[in-house]
């Protein structure tokens, strides 16, 4: 019995361990939830469109954490956002929208949204979207193009080509290039209206450049229609030189052109029908239109190239072509009218044809420097000839050089460009580089091919504004016929470094190629002669070598056009420009089909 009351006593005991001692039963942690729920379930939208509803979230039990809202099994063409889409602590609602795009299929799809936090069970509705396609469609029209100039407008008329659609169209354009402003007259097309203007306005800030813009008609419930416009920006046209006056030559080809005070000089070149250009003529330019005072024949001459006057006024010295009569005539200035004959030079070197001859004076000696032509089994070289004594002209240095042939040189300051064609431009110490050189022993500090080649003129550009010398203008004579074409760029070369000069910036005129130069250092104005293409004045003061991107060719260097360093053009049908002089008694252009013409001066 005793055993028997123990047992049962150690049951008991033990039912109340199990059973926690006192007897209270603890309350279980709350499940973390969430709840989902739309405000709309469904909605039906005519392509392209949007819509919208309201996501609301429950939390439950202990979770207090941000919620995030995602969107599967949208279709193709459709684009699902919410606004938010992480819902925080304490916010409840987000804006879900469906754009449905003009690419959406027509269908029903069943659309679900999510919404799921950490630590909790992801829950989710569905959303059925109804895309139908539109029934009617549009379409619009422009032109292809349209051109503005910079600190302009230009307009251009846009059609809306309506089809069954009633409904308002509105007008945009997009890919419009900074500093240009795209609008339209209307910009939104009322029921019944279908037509518009587009109008381009192009402000001093925009860069002249091709760019393609986008215009786009849309309406609600309609596809939309996109025009693509190539929209251009120019800068504005130079001014217009303009003729004040010619004389006219109509017997020969009028070639090179040099002017002392009131007095001009023409040479003529070729053959023109059964007459030679053997003629130097002197001209009176006191008048606007030139009057001819009296005609030179020189003696020999199949053709003739450069004419110049010395500084001093006392000597006037013309270069002779072809082979075998080529050389120098070299005549006494008793007047500025009146020239006498002291030297024609035969045999020798020059004999095979003076192209140019540059008169330069270099320790008060006053040298030719004779482009000699090449000739069968001679190569091309340039001849120093000494004129202290003009009526017994010297040789002083022969050098050979050009590829094929030396074109022309510029002298000043003790140094010597050369135009050696394709071989490029030559710079030589003959007093001035430092190098030791001489006239009778030019040294060469440095040969630099042009972009092009052809190298065939030059001039070392001295700024008095900045006492600068870093510029040379080099130009390029590419193929050509009298009267109709031409081709060519006038390129410009960094001569900081006379040992390493680089090419920088380039001017051309599309159709037309450069020929001879003449500068107004005073206004840094430089005339170029283009042939069929007239005379362009440039402004050449600056930093010719900095640019903008958009002024800037595939090959770094600068375009002067796009710089807008064009600043006056004379141009008209019918001219040939050959040569061009400026001096304070003016500008005179000589052309060879017409004669010599008198033309005004551009202004900065």
């Amino acid at each position: 019995m005793t055993m028997c009351r123990l047992a049962r006593s150690m049951v008991l005991l033990s039912m109340f361990v199990a059973c926690g001692g006192s007897g209270d039963t603890p309350t279980p942690a709350p499940t973390p939830t969430i709840g989902i729920a739309a405000s709309v379930s469904a909605a039906t939208v005519l392509r392209p469109a949007t819509t919208s509803t309201q996501i609301t979230i429950a939390r439950g039990g202990s979770f207090t954490g941000p919620v995030i809202l995602a969107a599967t099994g949208t279709p193709s063409g459709v684009v699902v956002s919410f606004d938010p889409g992480t819902l925080a602590s304490g916010t409840t609602t987000s804006t879900v929208t469906f754009t449905a795009t003009s690419a959406a299929l027509a269908e029903t799809t069943p659309i679900v949204i999510t919404a799921s936090g950490t630590g909790v069970t992801t829950a989710s509705t569905t959303f059925s979207l109804s895309i139908t396609a539109p029934t009617s469609t549009i379409s619009v029209s422009t032109g292809s193009s349209i051109t503005v100039v910079r600190s302009a407008i230009a307009s251009m008329p846009v059609t809306v080509n309506r089809g069954s659609f009633t409904g308002a169209v509105t007008m945009a354009a997009s890919g419009v290039p900074a500093g240009v402003v795209v609008s339209f007259d209307r910009t939104t097309l009322a029921t019944g209206v279908s037509t518009g203007t587009l109008t381009v306005t192009a402000s001093n800030s925009a860069v002249a450049a091709t760019t393609p813009i986008t215009v786009t008609a849309s309406g609600t419930g309609v596809a939309s229609a996109t025009s693509v416009v190539a929209l251009t920006v120019t800068n504005p046209a130079p001014p217009a030189l303009t003729s004040l006056g010619l004389g006219a030559v109509t017997e020969r080809y009028t070639a090179e052109v040099w002017v002392r005070g009131a007095t001009a000089y023409t040479t003529s070149w070729g053959t023109r029908g059964a007459v030679r250009g053997n003629a130097i003529k002197i001209w009176d330019v006191s008048p606007n239109a030139p009057v001819l005072v009296d005609s030179i024949i020189v003696a020999n001459a199949g053709t003739l190239g450069d004419v110049q006057v010395s500084d001093d006024g006392t000597l006037l010295v013309a270069g002779i072509e072809p082979t075998p009569n080529g050389g120098l005539a070299i005549y006494a200035m008793d007047t500025p009218r009146t020239a006498r004959l002291l030297a024609r030079t035969t045999g020798g070197e020059l004999q095979y044809g003076v192209h140019t001859a540059e008169l330069a004076r270099v320790n008060g000696v006053l040298y030719a420097f004779c482009s000699v032509d090449p000739a069968s089994g001679v190569p091309a070289r340039l001849v120093i000839v000494s004129l202290a004594n003009p009526s017994q002209p010297t040789t002083v240095a022969s050098l050979q050089m050009g590829a094929p042939f030396i074109h022309d040189v510029f002298v000043r300051d003790g140094l010597l460009f050369t135009a050696e064609w394709n071989d490029g431009v030559g710079i030589w110490d003959i007093g001035g580089g430092g190098t030791g050189g001489t006239v009778a022993v030019p040294k060469r500090m440095s040969r630099t091919p042009s972009v092009g080649g052809k190298v065939h003129n030059m001039w070392w550009f001295h700024d008095p504004t900045t006492n600068g010398k870093r510029y040379l203008f080099v130009g390029e004579e590419g193929p050509g016929a009298i009267g109709s074409s031409s081709a060519g760029d006038v390129h410009v070369f960094d001569v900081t470094s006379l040992t390493a000069p680089t090419e920088v910036a380039r001017y051309t005129v599309p159709g037309a190629g450069a020929h001879n130069f003449s500068v107004d250092e005073a206004n840094g104005l430089l005339y170029a002669a283009f042939y069929n293409g007239g005379v362009r004045a440039l402004d050449v003061r600056g930093d010719l070598g900095a640019c903008r991107a958009a002024e800037r060719l595939s090959d770094g260097r600068c375009d002067l056009t796009l710089m807008e360093r064009e600043k006056g053009i004379f141009a008209r049908s019918g001219l040939y420009v050959w040569g061009i002089h400026w001096s304070t008694s003016g500008v005179f252009a000589s052309d060879m089909l017409n004669g010599l013409w008198r033309i005004t001066p551009a202004v900065r």
